[in-house]
């Protein structure tokens, strides 16, 4: 048969100091509940050895304490130089023989509780008694619609977080000690959950056994949903923890009293945008907030409607404009069907040049659904047959809205998001590559690269290969196109070359090969119309330079090269290799 067992008592207590390690040699002095008057406590079970007071612990911080179990304490604990290290208030003893009977029978009488019962069953009810988190308090004293005093040192009870329970005329309201001044009294000031104040009918007021534990609102409770609208009830949701569904932009919370928290994570496929206001929703930055799923936010409010956001978690790790800025890739798409290559931009949210520019203040956008873009059959983009080509997806802005745009980096157009571009509608007459294709052409918009994919062409405007590369680029990525390879052939000049570019560029000169001529052959090389190298060589010259020439030097904008080779009717060979940087 098993044994009824209770739960050990402990023997002897230990106690820490405030860096977890033992208190030795420290000092408890124990006081009747709220006051500073000394009350005994024991050092045995028979409650006949009195403790000194204060009490002295030995040198693993240990003490045999016994308390009185009709009266309750008040303990400060402090260290062996006197320095206090927490106090306790309203500690009460247990009886040692506590438990549960369900029946008694009676022999020749018992009493209980000073009364006497016959002969026979007698039958206890076991009806359960209500069991709550909260512990009354001392006596309070209303000073304001958010804080009262108590008399004493009761700095111990209400501590910061603590949650509160108070009587007032209305009922029952509650709030978390947001403030606490000790003077000749202790004066507690409360963040006030939703519209709840205290009054002069301020009768009594409890704390929560767990000091950040509450009821009805639980800090770190199972959270709630909540819609996004224009307006939206924050300060008066049933817990502290509080999810936000939808897309609907917010532009205010409910008035609530002042210093009450919220957390709020933004639920699965919403997109709210929270819309900055420097009175009533003051945001990082002082912008817009434009969300995404799983972005967390700590919200106080500032009483009469006013609300700051005074923490931003994103769950990208992009934060809005006014803090410190972090690099993020898009989520880009491209896939080929039925000879149709489609490029896309999945949901996301970043910001985008504005279209003035002489306005450097950024407009920040949110795309709630995937946008896409195809390039139809025939539309070549500039690629020729079995030829590798970067494409470069672009986001730009036009009437409130992101569209998308394609283009070959083989026509070498500068793309440094400072200026604005011009499009052309797709088709497929799309044959050209430095020309910005999309859905309907635009003129001067601003525009972020969002992605680069690499492809080999097979036929030209036959779009059936898998793309060798698909990815978004963003932050400090470089956008480069494919280093170019040139040649000429039985060309004495290949006349000017021009190219578009912002950064650093290398040309290199494979050489040149002359066969049959007799003469000796004059090579000249010009950047931008100015003659940076030349070289006379001998007849027959096949690789005229070993290792190879090479210019390299910094592109603002465009630029443009030519060669020459004079002196000898033979055949000609000249190869260049231009690397963007």
């Amino acid at each position: 048969m098993a044994a009824t067992v209770n739960l050990m008592p402990v023997i002897k207590q230990q106690y820490f100091d405030i860096n977890g390690l033992p208190l030795a040699f420290g000092q408890i002095f124990t006081y009747t509940a709220g006051s500073s008057t000394p009350q005994a406590t024991y050092s045995d079970a028979a409650g006949v050895a009195t403790n000194t007071n204060p009490i002295v612990l030995d040198a693993s911080g240990r003490a045999d304490i016994w308390l009185d179990v009709t009266k309750s304490y008040k303990f400060i604990v402090q260290n062996s130089l006197n320095v206090t290290q927490f106090t306790e208030d309203n500690i009460s003893g247990s009886p040692a023989n506590s438990g549960s009977v369900t029946s008694l029978t009676a022999g020749t009488g018992v009493t209980i509780t000073g009364a006497t019962y016959p002969t026979g069953a007698l039958t206890i009810s076991t009806t359960a008694t209500s069991v709550t988190e909260w512990t009354s308090g001392p006596t309070p004293s209303f000073l304001t619609v958010n804080s009262f005093s108590v008399g004493g040192n009761q700095t111990g009870i209400f501590s910061l977080g603590r949650r509160v329970k108070a009587t007032v005329s209305a009922g029952t309201v509650y709030g978390t000690v947001s403030q606490v001044i000790l003077t000749s009294v202790t004066t507690v000031v409360l963040a006030m959950d939703g519209t709840g104040v205290l009054d002069s009918g301020l009768s009594a007021v409890s704390y929560g056994f767990v000091s950040t534990a509450s009821s009805p609102v639980v800090y770190g409770s199972t959270p709630i949903s909540l819609v996004s609208a224009s307006t939206v009830a924050l300060g008066n949701a049933a817990s502290y923890n509080v999810i936000i569904t939808g897309n609907t932009t917010i532009t205010s919370f409910d008035t609530v009293n002042s210093g009450l928290l919220r957390n709020v994570k933004v639920g699965a496929n919403s997109y709210p945008i929270i819309t900055y206001n420097s009175t009533s929703m003051i945001t990082p930055g002082g912008v817009d907030l434009v969300l995404n799923p799983n972005d967390n936010l700590t919200l106080e409010s500032l009483g009469s409607g006013n609300w700051q956001v005074v923490n931003f978690l994103p769950a990208t790790g992009y934060v809005p404009t006014g803090q410190n800025p972090v690099s993020r890739l898009f989520p880009v798409t491209a896939t080929v069907s039925g000879s149709v290559l489609t490029v896309g931009l999945n949901p996301c949210r970043f910001d985008i040049g504005n279209g003035v520019l002489t306005n450097g203040i950024p407009q920040s956008v949110n795309i709630l659904s995937p946008l896409s873009l195809s390039v139809p059959i025939n539309a070549t983009l500039g690629m020729t047959n079995n030829s590798n080509a970067r494409l470069v997806i672009v986001a730009y802005y036009y009437g409130g809205n992101i569209e998308l745009g394609i283009v070959n980096m083989a026509g070498h157009l500068p793309f440094d998001e400072t200026q604005l571009i011009n499009t052309s509608t797709i088709s497929a007459s799309s044959t050209a590559n430095n020309i910005i294709y999309s859905t309907i052409g635009r003129s001067n918009v601003p525009y972020r690269v969002v992605g680069l994919v690499d492809y080999n062409s097979g036929t030209a405007g036959t779009w059936n290969q898998t793309p060798t590369l698909v990815q978004g680029v963003g932050g400090n990525t470089q956008v480069n196109a494919f280093p170019e390879v040139l040649s000429y052939t039985n060309q004495a000049d290949t006349g000017t070359i021009t190219r578009s570019h912002i950064g650093p560029v290398k040309i290199t000169y494979i050489g040149f090969t002359e066969t049959g001529g007799s003469n000796t052959i004059a090579w000249a090389f010009y950047l931008n119309g100015v003659p940076i190298n030349s070289r006379s060589v001998g007849v027959n010259y096949q690789v005229a330079f070993n290792p190879s020439w090479i210019a390299t030097f910094v592109s603002n904008g465009s630029f443009n090269f030519r060669t020459t080779l004079y002196g000898d009717s033979g055949a000609y060979f000249s190869q260049f290799c231009i690397e963007y940087l």
